[in-house]
């Protein structure tokens, strides 16, 4: 006796749900790389052999040796930077990193230091870049 199926096979894949996986991982990837943004600022930073890393998730603030102060593009006095945290526009939680050249003398950044605890800013990181020692 001889039987005949009633079903025949199903031989075709289903790309659907692996359209679906590839496009998850891309927008996974896109989202938790890290994207630097960082004003088009250069600066000769002074060298440490014991850097470390961190995020830079707060406001940059940049000082030059010829005096010049900047957060982002924006170009600020010592009164003007005291008055843009004493704004109210930046809360006390918010990291600043400051960026000197090698040039600056110390007494600005104790300066811009005294401002930031002034205003209640908490979180306040030196940046240099590492030397290959």
């Amino acid at each position: 006796m001889k039987f005949t199926r009633r079903l025949n096979p199903n031989a075709s894949t289903d790309l659907i749900p692996m359209i679906d996986v590839v496009f998850q991982l891309v927008v996974f990837f896109l989202m938790s790389s890290t994207f630097i943004v960082a004003p088009g600022i250069t600066l000769d930073l002074p060298q440490s052999s014991t850097t470390e890393s961190i995020q830079n998730e707060g406001i940059t603030v940049f000082l030059f040796e010829d005096g010049r102060l900047f957060i982002a593009d924006q170009e600020y006095s010592m009164d003007g930077l005291a008055e843009y945290f004493s704004s109210g526009a930046v809360p006390a939680s918010t990291s600043v990193i400051i960026e000197g050249e090698s040039g600056v003398p110390y007494q600005r950044i104790i300066s811009v230091l005294d401002i930031l605890r002034k205003n209640g800013m908490k979180a306040a990181s030196l940046r240099a870049e590492t030397s290959s020692d």
